[in-house]
């Protein structure tokens, strides 16, 4: 969910997105994408499995955000081929090769600009760049990880392995765990590793890197960072501890005071005063589904999707006042909130089934509005600035579907002021995302194709360019010098390296080539 912890490190470049990160589930046909067995793609739409009527837990889809990869100069891009990480300086395009350990797969940028941090997965290593001149410090984190993220301030970084993420492998050669974390101290160049409990699936940071709360399937651990060595402390939920439920997530609000975790299969959200360990349940009807918290961190929105409403509670004192209550259409399933940017208006709409409809919530009358769409929906999230929202569709359609878009990938721009919406039709799968820090533009690429999509959200015109080889990674640069001046990159399959960057106001491309070579313009 937007106000989560774990996802503010990663929206310098991303949009407002729905949701934190469901229980991790796969599906058969396509272990890249985040499944809980969706109805979309399921060859028994809308059941949860054979046995089973149930409707599944909404999906949560982060492919919509993108993490920090460049600074306000220059870009870091891993080459997990060749061992190596380039920097390019973006404004010279000039091009520097630094040697990193065993296949590169991820690189974060610390918030003041000064360090890359990347993750080796071949080795186990960490290596920390100085983003000026490039030295390197390696670090040796707990074996077979696949995952790196760094905090908001920027100091601390965290490895594991998150079962969640594309081409998560489970093969045990010898000895191997799926319970462990590396936390990494960048500026002490430490690595402080411990067990979790099953399955880490999200770590959450409070503003000032001094606490981390490291989410599992059951467990949820306090790392104060704060301490040498960093302390991990249990934190005693008060759960059955024969048969303890699973966590769904958690949202904590930016002053740490309190924890909220929701629990599949259980109809109350437990409160956690961090400060003191105190718990108290707090009433959430029926099957609620999504957690949110409102911009300032003020107010905690709990979907409830079996008794169709969403409750509203004071975050500062959960446990003092009953909560608002707002009952959604009964004529539609809503199990996701998408708060807007400025937290006047809110996206209510289900994944778990398919719908090709979205509610809109005013939060300040409470009405709300239900609005057709071309297709049910995978993912919906909302521009920084509050103008637009996205609608990524799902390739299944509702019984009895015949138009343009049936049988088809498409998005849907929405424009939340006039609801004007452009439905565009993709030739492939929307993999990966990213935004301009001004929230103008979008630019994402497709499975298995050379065009990248641009989106700008001021005329809801979707647009296509096509680079040279086929995309891996791409971002936008944290620039701040009006849309006309902003600049994504695509990074691309081929021997010798090749990035290519895309201006979406005029959609010009230039590409750089031979990233171990003298390096040149196409």
């Amino acid at each position: 969910m937007s106000a989560r912890f774990a996802g503010l490190a990663l929206l310098l470049v991303a949009l407002t997105v729905s949701g934190c990160p469901a229980p991790y589930y796969y599906d058969d046909d396509d272990s890249g994408w985040r499944d809980d067995d969706d109805a979309a793609d399921d060859d028994d739409p809308g059941v949860y499995d054979d046995d089973d009527t149930t409707l599944p837990p909404e999906e949560e889809q982060d492919f919509l955000t993108t993490e920090p990869s460049g600074t306000d100069r220059y870009l870091f891009i891993a080459n997990p081929t060749r061992d190596s990480v380039s920097r390019i300086d973006v404004q010279t395009r000039e091009v520097e090769t630094v040697d990193v350990g065993d296949e590169p797969t991820r690189v974060v940028v610390s918030s003041d600009f000064a360090r890359a941090v990347v993750f080796c997965a071949g080795d186990d290593t960490v290596s920390v760049l100085d983003a000026q001149t490039l030295a390197r410090d390696e670090l040796s984190v707990r074996e077979d990880f696949n995952w790196l993220e760094i905090a908001p301030a920027g100091r601390w970084a965290v490895a594991w392995f998150n079962a969640a993420a594309e081409d998560a492998d489970f093969d045990v050669e010898g000895v191997r765990s799926f319970t462990e974390v590396s936390f990494i101290d960048t500026e002490q160049l430490a690595v402080h590793s411990f067990s979790v409990g099953h399955n880490p699936k999200q770590v959450v940071f409070t503003d000032d890197d001094q606490l981390a709360l490291v989410v599992a399937d059951e467990t949820l651990t306090a790392v104060d960072l704060g301490t040498d060595p960093v302390s991990p402390s249990p934190v005693e939920l008060g759960q059955d501890t024969e048969d303890p439920p699973v966590i769904g997530e958690i949202a904590v609000p930016t002053d740490g005071g309190w924890a909220f975790v929701r629990y599949q299969g259980l109809d109350d959200i437990q409160a956690v005063q961090l400060a003191t360990g105190a718990t108290g349940d707090l009433p959430a009807g029926e099957v609620p589904t999504d957690l949110d918290l409102s911009g300032d961190g003020q107010l905690l929105y709990v979907v409830s999707r079996g008794s169709g409403e969403v409750r509203v509670f004071d975050a500062a004192d959960p446990l003092g006042a009953p909560p608002d209550v707002y009952a959604t259409p009964t004529t539609s399933t809503l199990g996701s909130l998408v708060l807007v940017p400025g937290d006047q208006l809110g996206l209510l709409f289900t994944t778990a089934t398919l719908e090709d409809r979205f509610t809109t919530w005013d939060l300040v009358s409470g009405e709300m509005t239900e609005r057709l769409l071309v297709k049910p929906i995978r993912a919906v999230a909302a521009s920084p600035d509050g103008g637009s929202a996205l609608v990524v569709h799902t390739l299944a359609d509702t019984e009895g579907a015949d138009d343009l878009f049936s049988d088809a990938h498409a998005m849907t721009v929405v424009d939340l002021d006039s609801w004007i919406m452009n439905p565009v039709g993709l030739e492939d799968r929307p993999r990966k995302w990213t935004t301009s820090p001004d929230g103008r533009h979008s630019m994402f690429i497709m499975e298995g194709n050379r065009n990248v999509g641009v989106v700008d959200y001021a005329t809801r015109l979707v647009d296509d360019v096509a680079v040279p080889s086929l995309p891996v990674f791409l971002g936008m640069l944290p620039l701040d010098e009006g849309p006309e001046n902003n600049l994504g990159w695509v990074s691309q399959e081929y021997d010798i390296g090749r990035i290519s960057f895309v201006r979406p106001w005029d959609l010009s491309v230039e590409t750089v080539t031979g990233f171990e070579l003298n390096s040149g313009i196409d």
